[in-house]
């Protein structure tokens, strides 16, 4: 058998327009407007090719074959174009509305003016908020592992959770399950924008690492791989609302959320759930030496560093099993289509939920051990088939029009909002739709609640006043920001 054999000429240039994709859109994000990462079209790109790309790309450097259960490699061509076609038609999707006046005006709009705004509602939050909503989710947290005596040391494994019978206190749990992660996108975010605020006390200095470590509980306590998401993110957003400034708090957040998701990924099989246990295995991190090849494959053999395995993000070998099973079995396109729609709703799932789609842990018979998931892409391509790019394209106008409302609100909001659509892309490399869809219904559900606040007075929109269309060198005025309320 040919090593790699699946990569054809086809296949090669899909992975080359894709690399010239990420390349634009990486290029963008760091050397033009830091804010620029956070721009649905270019997040899109990133994490779509960390999906779908990057696996493929490391099999070929390393020549070597390609270890997974799932993995069917007849089809990580298919997979290859699907997504490119899906990222390019979310792209068209999102930019067909822009007019060339909101471009120009985001062209004009300098870090001067966007400090300016910045400050000014970072100074409207209260401690006191901040402090009620950690306390809350400490709350949450306590319950949703199953109360003080599970906090530390927990007496059940890692992922036993998922098994449990579909009673109403498990259902509830379950709720609290998905509302918790929203919470801490909610407690992250007003941190960050709360960390660039003109007040210097102790108390605001111990509430930020206060929150950040509330919004990481949950992930400590499970060993999940995003553990550090709130620290690294708190470093992300403040370079993202300041600039190039307070690089040493930067590195420190982006180094201590690294070493949070190593410790839970590295030590998830030597301990169970808990955050005394959790202690415990940050405390041999430093004292070990770091194994990134420890992890074993489905086939038993250990992965290696920079191997299609080691990407955590890999979402093409759920996506081809997704794809062989729909050919093997004949499965129609839109056969699914009123469970789809009636899915959207944008209730818990266990209100109700319409069994659709195809399920892997059955199919592959690791039920009771395993939870497989199936990628956004590979339960869209369920659906719809071949007509899925057509899906992105009007899910890029649906993200438009949530950037084009977000904007309305200042640049501090507008990052907050924006940030929580970003986490639903590396999100939905492993999980389906339905996963990504709450993350949109908080979106929408957010910019409710501030429409209202705003016509209440209790929020204030800001403007750009004073400013050409489009300045020329020595000629026009900046934009000067005036607030409304």
């Amino acid at each position: 058998m040919v090593v790699n054999e699946w990569a054809t000429p086809s296949a090669m240039a899909a992975l080359f327009i894709g690399l010239v994709l990420v390349a634009y859109a990486s290029y963008q994000s760091i050397f033009g407007r830091s804010q620029n990462f956070l721009r649905p079209d270019f997040s899109c790109i990133i994490f779509m090719w960390f999906g779908y790309h990057l696996s493929p790309i490391l099999a070929l450097l390393r020549g070597s074959d390609w270890r997974s259960f799932m993995l069917s490699p007849s089809h990580i061509e298919h997979g290859l174009w699907m997504s490119l076609a899906s990222t390019v038609a979310f792209i068209a999707g999102y930019r067909l509305l822009s007019s060339r006046e909101e471009r120009q005006t985001q062209a004009v709009l300098s870090w001067a003016e966007r400090t300016e705004a910045i400050m000014h509602q970072a100074n409207q939050l209260k401690k006191s908020h901040l402090f009620a909503i950690a306390a809350l989710i400490i709350a949450i947290f306590i319950f949703t592992v199953g109360g003080f005596e599970e906090v530390f040391y927990a007496s059940y494994t890692r992922g036993m959770q998922q098994w449990l019978e579909h009673t109403f206190e498990v259902r509830v749990l379950r709720f609290l399950a998905v509302i918790l992660p929203l919470l801490s996108l909610g407690i992250l975010a007003l941190t960050a924008t709360f960390s660039v605020s003109s007040e210097r006390s102790i108390q605001k200095f111990a509430l930020i690492p206060f929150c950040l470590i509330a919004a990481s509980l949950f992930s400590m306590h499970s060993f999940s791989r995003s553990g550090g998401m709130a620290f690294v993110g708190f470093g992300i957003i403040r370079v993202i609302l300041l600039g190039k400034k307070d690089w040493k708090i930067f590195c420190f957040s982006i180094l201590t959320g690294l070493w949070i998701s190593y410790v839970g990924y590295a030590y998830r099989n030597d301990y169970h759930p808990g955050l005394g246990n959790f202690g415990e295995a940050a405390f041999r991190s430093f004292v070990e030496v770091p194994d990134f090849s420890g992890q074993k494959s489905a086939a038993g053999e250990e992965d290696e560093l920079f191997s299609p395995e080691s990407n955590f993000l890999s979402a093409t070998e759920s996506y081809t099993a997704v794809v062989s099973i729909i050919e093997r079995e004949g499965i129609e396109p839109f056969s699914d289509i009123v469970e789809f729609i009636i899915n959207l709703h944008p209730f818990p799932s266990g209100i109700y939920y319409a069994q659709r789609g195809i399920d892997l842990t059955t199919i592959f018979r690791t039920r009771g051990s395993v939870g497989l998931t199936n990628p956004t892409l590979g339960d869209l391509f369920t659906t719809f088939g071949l007509l899925t790019p057509v899906f992105y394209f009007y899910l890029g106008l649906l993200y438009f029009t949530l950037h084009r409302h977000a904007k309305r609100f200042g640049p501090a909001i507008e990052t907050m909002l924006m940030l929580i659509l970003l986490i639903g892309w590396p999100l939905s490399c492993h999980s389906a739709f339905r996963s990504l869809w709450r993350i949109i219904n908080s979106v929408i559900f957010a910019i409710l609640i501030l429409k209202v606040m705003q016509r209440r007075g209790y929020f204030t929109k800001l403007e750009f006043v004073d400013a050409d269309p489009l300045p020329i060198e020595g000629r026009g005025n900046s934009p000067r920001i005036a607030a409304h309320s």
